[in-house]
């Protein structure tokens, strides 16, 4: 009984966020992990203009995420890779109309 109570807390427990995260978002109070995604299949797409930096363009939306902790070696324009990561989420964001999507990558690999 002790045992299955000690593995029901554990699998509750939320991870905690990288530093990263942090950095990527600081703008956003609360910060917290919501959502996980493994694999999901996304082209890599530097930014210009205005906007500095690089977003993910999943295969199936127009709807864009942050490429938060992308590995230097996936930042190429147009290269297709699968990501394995959390979307973000603060109550903060609650009144925003943030775009590109908060996304924190944990994993990335060439499709």
């Amino acid at each position: 009984m002790f045992l299955a109570f000690v593995l029901a807390l554990t699998s509750c427990k939320e991870e905690q966020l990288n530093r990263s995260a942090f950095e990527c978002y600081s703008e956003l109070k609360g910060l917290r992990r919501w959502h996980y995604v493994v694999d999901a299949p996304v082209m890599v797409q530097m930014s210009g203009g205005l906007i500095i930096g690089t977003q993910l363009k999943p295969q199936n939306s127009d709807v864009k995420w942050g490429a938060c902790n992308l590995p230097g070696q996936f930042m190429r324009d147009s290269l297709a890779i699968y990501v394995t990561g959390y979307f973000l989420t603060s109550d903060d964001l609650a009144v925003m109309n943030l775009t590109p999507l908060p996304f924190e990558v944990t994993s990335a690999k060439l499709r």
